[in-house]
């Protein structure tokens, strides 16, 4: 039977629409035929002529169901990587570092930054935007998909630059992959040379797949669709179409733009809680398994099918951290196999909310860090109504200044301070605490309190939602407040402030006929009233940020965008993002460009004011007065970018305000170096003291410490014991150890990173821009003589016979002397200290000593963290690790080093 435009023939040259007509209408027609020929079978012939009828009537006007080709998933923010310098090895490219799913997200299964897995059989395309950089002119780079680990040749390409620039190319791979099948791109050099390459986005699309097109089962059809006819208020309509179409009006009508934010909501019965344990999966093995750790809880949950929770846990991502796993059985020791994973966002530990919806029945096993963790049901909140309830509370909070605050009268509980984490009082002589319930007439309220040292469990105030969760909490540790301000977040119900002996809270109430007031003025300016306009502030400075935009969290204009003339233009390629303001802004910085034009202010009522164009990054514009809604274009399969901000600071004496602190933060935002060794590592913690002080003062750290590494050589050469930092990867290669051509992810007391044994991965083209060295490399080493030092010309930076600073690296100072040299080749305007952070070579006449020496002579800071640490010895039997019988820091010493740390760089500034 051949198809033909009329859909399909019978081989009478008859067209009809569906194949599976044809043969009814040949049936039918036989059974004219055998009517015809016998009459003694009219009856038989009548009775199936009526089967056949009634079974007719009963299909569907469908020939079954049909899914278009279309993304699978869009993944971006991969790292530059660059080739080895050996043919023929391959070295992964990050390709899947972000993965934003599309509407087959379900194809796919992410397995790592660098891998994902295919669910289904079938054809798929991955669309590759390709940033390539010879370094030397013409220097090619071979860039191949491997399926399941073996080479695709086919589908292998070279790529090279004509100098030392990046140059963009997209390809478009085809592949034909089986279920479970995994890909991942690699690349090596063609001349031996290095070639760097990045995979600026990667877009998979699903062309054709097994289950693409489903032939439905027609049981029963004929009586569900007139079932569907009858609506839910009873109403009969005269098709399942128009049935359909008038109640989904009827919904549209009753939300309107209503938009959801999904947050916790009632806690899900726990079914079982492991202490000191964290779950893991292997891969390899479908398994999952348990860990131990002194400071985690593994907590498990019973999950149903298809319903929606809330997720808050800390892990990261990586399988041997996850946030959760998923398992069809219950367990507590031992392995078993697993059915799903939750990975974190960062690659370091954190913690995670999210909210998903469950793919089966079974167990969930959640890696929680204190009590707040664990499994909630999801509940939806209206965006609508959140942002309602921000911009009022806004306007109020600004307002303030002409209102007053009012006591209120609180029951305080003495001899007791409230857990905020456990939700339990627990007892502490000369201590109290309050709760109230907040009767919707709280928005501004001052508080004099104060915060304890243990401020996850004991902070100065914490707001919690009607289920007891922590929505926020604020407090330093060991810290006195008096009169501090707080606006009270969207959904609290219940407020809780420590104390130590004075406590207090007074309401804020506006003055009257003060709106009033304000309304008169913005009638006169026939503007908004900003903050500047409002009597007695005072203009404080201009603030820079940069915001991560979630294009899901907004209104988005679909395949619209703005022209220079304020015109609507439909697009295919991109969608418009309208962002509410609720600050006063002055200007934004382009930070995402599509290379067109795009972009557009607007007013309250969504009108055109002005536009900007989103061509190129880095351009800034200044904020119309009156905006209310910045237009931004972007790709219609993007799931987020960044924009630069500048806004008013203002400040009054009446009202201070946290975001009006006059405080800068000078590392915010800044890249920190730190050369260590297993103390900079974090053996025999969960933490390291860097990391903390990166948590408290927001830069960037890349910590190159590795567990049991000095700096300098044996007086042949050849490395000390764990390595040396002195040598080169040749070096190292010659006395029979290869260094790793990348680093594994930063896990404090996780596996070494042997990849930071060598200075040549320290002090890298990537690491130029730091904004400061920390050198902690005392412990380890073991020749600490002056030799180098004194042979060594302070004033000209050279050695006094001329030699090279190769030769002097079999001391102390001479392998310190000869990092410093490195990195002032790297960067001349580099900035650096020394830190001493724990009792290994904390003598003057050890690594202490030599660094007091240098120190001194050209006044490089030192940090004694150790010196300044109390090392009572109660103290020491928790700041030492395994009860003060080891040198290392533990969790708690590492936590008071950041701390101390954090205030140390603040002096350095």
């Amino acid at each position: 039977m051949d198809k033909t435009i009329d859909r399909w023939t019978d081989p009478d040259g008859n067209g009809y629409a569906f194949k599976d007509t044809v043969a009814r209408a040949q049936n039918r027609a036989t059974i004219d035929k055998m009517n015809a020929e016998t009459a003694d079978r009219k009856s038989e012939l009548d009775i199936e002529r009526k089967r056949i009828d009634n079974l007719i009537k009963e299909l569907p006007a469908t020939a079954g169901e049909y899914q278009q080709s279309k993304l699978v998933l869009h993944s971006y923010g991969n790292t530059a990587v660059k080739c080895t310098t050996t043919s023929g090895n391959y070295t992964n490219v990050p390709a899947f570092t972000t993965d934003q799913g599309g509407p087959l997200s379900s194809l796919y299964t992410k397995k790592s930054n660098y891998q994902i897995a295919v669910n289904k059989s079938g054809l798929y395309l991955f669309e590759l935007r390709i940033h390539v950089n010879s370094l030397i002119a013409n220097k090619r780079v071979e860039l191949a998909p491997f399926v399941n680990d073996t080479r695709i040749a086919a589908l292998a390409s070279s790529y090279n630059t004509a100098g030392n620039f990046t140059l963009t190319q997209v390809a478009a791979l085809p592949l034909w992959l089986s279920a479970n099948d995994t890909v991942d791109f690699r690349i090596a050099p063609i001349e031996a040379v290095e070639v760097s390459l990045q995979l600026g986005d990667v877009l998979v699309y699903a062309i054709d797949w097994e289950d693409k097109f489903k032939i439905p089962d027609y049981t029963g059809y004929a009586a569900e669709t007139k079932d569907i006819r009858t609506g839910a208020d009873g109403t009969v309509y005269g098709t399942a179409g128009e049935a359909v179409r008038k109640q989904i009006g009827n919904i549209t009508e009753d939300l309107g733009n209503f938009k959801i934010n999904n947050v916790a909501g009632k806690s899900v019965l726990l079914e079982q809680s492991i202490s000191k344990k964290y779950v893991y999966f292997n891969t390899q093995y479908k398994l999952l398994g348990f860990g131990n750790n002194e400071y985690n809880t593994c907590k498990i949950y019973k999950i149903e099918k298809n319903k929606k929770y809330y997720l808050i846990a800390y892990g990261k991502n990586n399988e041997g951290y996850p946030l959760a796993v998923f398992a069809d059985n219950l367990i507590e020791e031992g392995t078993t196999a697993y059915t799903d994973y939750i990975l974190g966002e960062e690659n370091s530990l954190s913690m995670n909310n999210l909210s998903f919806r469950a793919k089966t029945d079974g167990y969930m096993y959640v890696n929680a860090i204190n009590a707040s963790c664990g499994v909630f049901e999801n509940l939806a909140i209206s965006e609508s109504e959140e942002n309602s309830y921000k911009m009022q509370n806004a306007k109020k909070y600004k307002l303030s200044t002409y209102g007053e605050f009012q006591k209120l009268d609180i029951d305080v509980k003495e001899g007791v301070l409230f857990d905020v984490l456990s939700k339990s009082e627990k007892a502490y002589d000369g201590d109290r605490y309050t709760i109230l319930e907040n009767d919707n007439t709280l928005d501004t309220i001052k508080v004099t309190g104060y915060s304890f040292s243990e401020n996850t469990s004991y902070p100065l105030i914490c707001f919690f939602d009607e289920y007891m969760n922590v929505i926020e909490m604020y407090g330093a540790p060991s810290t006195l407040y008096t009169n501090e301000i707080f606006e009270i977040p969207y959904r609290t119900k219940y407020i809780v402030i420590n104390a130590r002996n004075n406590i207090s809270l007074e309401k804020f109430i506006p003055r009257n006929g003060l709106f009033e007031k304000i309304n008169r003025l913005s009638d006169e300016l026939l503007k908004p009233v900003s903050f500047s306009k409002i009597k007695g502030l005072k203009y404080l400075e201009q603030k820079y940020e940069v915001k991560n935009i979630i294009i899901s969290d907004y209104e988005v204009l679909s395949k619209i965008i703005y022209n220079g003339n304020g015109n609507k233009i439909t697009s295919d390629l991109f969608n418009t993002v309208l962002i509410p303001i609720d600050l006063e802004l002055d200007s934004i910085k382009i930070l995402y460009a599509i290379g067109v034009y795009g972009g557009a202010f607007l007013d309250s009522q969504k009108n055109w004011i002005s536009s900007f164009s989103t061509n190129k990054t880095g351009v800034i514009y200044n904020v119309p007065i009156n905006t209310e809604f910045i237009a931004y274009t972007c790709y219609k399969d993007h799931g987020s970018f960044e924009l630069g901000i500048n806004f008013n600071l203002y400040a009054s004496e009446q009202l201070k305000s946290q975001a009006s602190s006059s405080f800068k933060n000078p590392w915010e935002g800044k890249k920190v170096v730190l050369l260590g060794t297993s103390v900079g590592f974090g053996s025999n913690a969960t933490k390291s003291y860097m990391q903390e002080a990166s948590n408290y003062l927001g830069f960037t750290l890349v910590n190159t410490s590795v567990p049991g590494l000095a700096i300098h050589t044996n007086t042949d050469g050849t490395k000390l014991i764990y390595g040396s930092t002195c040598l080169s990867i040749a070096e190292y290669k010659e006395q029979g150890m290869n260094i790793p051509d990348a680093p594994k992810d930063y896990v404090p007391g996780g596996s070494y990173n042997d990849y930071y044994r060598t200075w040549e991965h320290i002090f890298t083209e990537e690491n130029a821009d730091a904004d400061l060295w920390l050198y902690a490399v005392a412990p380890n080493n073991g020749n600490f003589k002056l030799d180098d030092w004194n042979a060594f010309n302070k004033s000209s930076w050279k050695y006094n016979d001329g030699s090279s600073f190769d030769s002097h690296r079999t001391t102390f100072i001479g392998a310190l002397l000869y990092l410093m040299d490195k990195m002032y080749t790297l960067n001349p305007n580099a900035r650096m200290a020394f830190v001493l952070d724990s009792a290994f070579a904390y003598g003057d006449s050890e690594g202490k000593g030599n660094l007091e020496t240098v120190s001194k002579q050209w006044g490089i800071p030192l940090v004694d963290l150790w010196g300044k640490i109390n090392r009572s010895p109660k103290s020491l039997e928790v700041i030492k690790s395994k009860n003060g019988t080891d040198n290392h820091p533990s969790t708690f010493g590492h936590e008071k080093m950041g701390m101390m740390m954090a205030g140390e760089l603040l002096r350095i500034g």
